[in-house]
């Protein structure tokens, strides 16, 4: 069995996809005839060739992805005080931004960016070398990349300790992958993968004389030769020296279907790292990139030599295959919904190849999201609010919208999280432009836990995160609270889309915003510091706030102090009427006549019995989705 681990990423802040209409129909339809693949590695957010996926993505219509060691969480942070995992949480968000520009996945190891490492053995080390590799080795199986690319050369070149550490485990990953006897525990979900060649990027076109990056060699002249085939360059016929490219990526070139030129989607893909300062201005013109062999055999024209990236791949896929071919080529700008039909007819050749190819898995759900392109159709799960607390209820709007002329009919939507039951949709077919709109109330469990990102539910070290779950080593974005799939006909043909659950809402002087819905408890315990000193044995007041996330609440709080610490009064009660009110408490704090140190913990019950030992950041920026993470209120005295 194999498994794919889809990205799910939620809306941009404006809740805008950077293509749509014709442009995101024919880019999806192009992508469909592609079956080639290509994961690019580095070490940091910024590091990844912004142009490079753009033309492996955009321009190739390959599958293709980034995967990062680390989340940036040593990194600097110009929008506001976030740092260490809480900077991870945001620059996450804008690696995904980044991406839906430039059309890449996000994937991620779970290193963490401990600060600048001048030595790879530092960085191996501290990450835990076996750890990294292993999550190299999974992403790779996982997501089978023809072409894997490397950001960096693995040597002192590279300036960074992690950057050369990227590098040296991304060669070993390379062979690793295809070896059986390596993590032998993944073959559980996944198959041993070979890719055909590795690769390496530089980070600069070679156009610009002297200044690439790592130590990047762009060979005599700073250029490659341009070659007859399109979209790479004819491999030189002079002895190669280390890190010379053979092939030239023409990132310069205009696609005018999008109207931009890969170079200048790199540059809106990357002005999405605004919290480290890389917001420019557009370029223009040519933009040639190389890419060096660094192992496997060398491409003589393109970076696809020797990979068949047509539906023949797939065992039976031929008839598929020409299925989408035709409906690439017959497809009508103004009346886009003629293709579905045969999009349908080559969804369901697709759906028998999916039970035994992972090919024709990923296949099918871009199908099914071709097929709501060309027909207008419109999804959505809204909740009334950003946030619900365990125990309560929240009310759900779905909706179907049918734009096209179409009779397609919705079958039923079925709920997956929290809850996992059929909603009471009405079935049959959807008028024309007339939403289908239901309303229903979904009870969350008592016991449902609090919306942590994933990697964060685990106490973590310094340099890496716990992640017992295997299926979620590797994934970028947070796990939805709720999805909701569609199911959908159109005579006796069907297909499924797949909503996670989302709030959104407007702020009338800057824009249209969504955001994800989070489990939360009804209050939040906000610390002055995470640290208290106690310089001599004299008393001294502490306070806590005591902020409600929910209106009417009460309940007395208290400070649990190390042995030996006396802490009056024992308890506080506390009253808030509104969501968003605070109350400040103080308790009187006695150090022990023994001078020492020791863990503290700021804890409060509620009225209802609701045991609450936590604060809530959001993290809000426009540029981002919000989102919610919890911090143990806890320190050391």
């Amino acid at each position: 069995m194999c498994l794919s681990l889809p990205l799910l990423s939620w809306p941009l802040a404006a809740e805008q996809p950077f293509l749509s209409g014709t442009p995101a129909i024919r880019y999806s339809l192009e992508k469909l005839n592609v079956l080639g693949s290509v994961l690019m590695i580095g070490a940091h957010p910024d590091d990844e060739n912004n142009a490079v996926l753009a033309w492996c993505s955009r321009g190739r219509k390959a599958r293709t992805g980034y995967l990062s060691c680390t989340r940036g969480e040593g990194g600097q942070n110009l929008l506001g005080s976030e740092q260490g995992v809480l900077l991870g949480v945001l620059r996450t968000q804008e690696l995904l931004g980044a991406r839906s520009v430039d059309g890449a996945a996000q994937y991620f190891t779970r290193a963490i960016d401990f600060g600048f490492t001048k030595t790879e053995a530092e960085a191996e080390e501290k990450w835990g070398h076996d750890r990294i590799l292993s999550d190299m080795v999974w992403v790779i199986r996982q997501q089978r990349p023809d072409v894997v690319i490397l950001c960096f050369s693995g040597t002192p070149a590279d300036g960074h300790g992690q950057h050369q550490a990227s590098a040296i485990l991304g060669k070993e990953a390379f062979d690793a992958a295809a070896d059986p006897s390596r993590f032998p525990e993944q073959l559980k979900w996944v198959k041993p993968w070979r890719a055909s060649r590795l690769m390496r990027s530089n980070f600069r076109p070679l156009n610009e004389r002297g200044r690439g990056r790592g130590g990047s060699n762009p060979g005599p002249g700073g250029r490659v030769p341009s070659a007859p085939a399109p979209g790479a360059s004819e491999r030189r016929t002079a002895p190669l020296l280390p890190n010379e490219p053979i092939l030239e990526i023409p990132a310069g070139d205009f696609d005018p279907v999008m109207g931009y030129s890969y170079r200048e989607l790199a540059t809106l893909s990357r002005n999405h790292h605004k919290s480290q300062a890389m917001v420019s201005i557009l370029s223009y013109g040519a933009a040639p990139y190389g890419l060096a062999l660094v192992k496997g055999e060398a491409p003589k024209h393109d970076i696809f030599d020797g990979v068949d990236v047509t539906w023949n791949r797939v065992p039976g896929g031929d008839r598929a295959g020409g299925l989408l071919a035709r409906a690439e080529r017959e497809f009508d700008d103004l009346h886009p919904e003629k293709t579905v039909p045969i999009l349908l007819d080559a969804r369901s050749l697709v759906a028998n190849l999916a039970e035994t190819d992972q090919w024709a898995k990923w296949k099918l759900d871009e199908i099914d999201s071709t097929i709501a392109l060309c027909a207008g159709l419109h999804t959505e799960v809204q909740a009334d609010g950003p946030a619900i607390t365990p125990g309560g209820t929240e009310k759900l709007h779905i909706t179907a919208l049918n734009r096209s002329h179409l009779p397609i009919a919705i079958q039923r939507v079925h709920l997956s999280g929290w809850t996992d039951e059929d909603a009471a949709v009405k079935a049959g077919p959807l008028d024309y432009n007339k939403p289908s709109d239901t309303q229903l109330t979904v009870k969350v469990p008592a016991s449902e836990p609090y919306s942590q990102p994933f990697w964060l539910v685990s106490p973590h070290t310094a340099y890496y995160y716990e992640i017992s779950d295997q299926t979620l080593i590797g994934r970028a974005d947070i796990l939805p609270q709720l999805t909701a799939r569609f199911d959908f006909a159109l005579g006796d043909k069907r297909f499924s889309l797949e909503q996670p659950l989302h709030y959104r809402y407007a702020d009338p002087a800057k824009d249209q915003f969504v955001r994800p819905v989070a489990v939360e408890p009804p209050i939040a315990i906000d610390l002055p510091a995470a640290n208290f000193v106690f310089p001599e044995r004299t008393p001294r007041e502490v306070s806590i706030q005591i902020r409600a996330l929910s209106p009417k609440q009460s309940g007395q709080a208290r400070f649990e102090a190390p042995a030996g610490w006396k802490v009056d009064p024992a308890s506080v009660p506390f009253q808030l009427t509104d969501a968003g009110s605070a109350q400040e408490l103080r308790f009187r704090l006695t150090p022990p006549a023994t001078p020492g140190s020791g863990q503290f913990h700021a804890a409060a019950r509620t009225a209802e019995g609701t045991e609450v030992r936590t604060g809530v950041d959001v993290i809000d920026y426009s540029h981002i989705p919000a989102q919610t993470v919890f911090e143990a209120s806890s320190g050391r005295m």
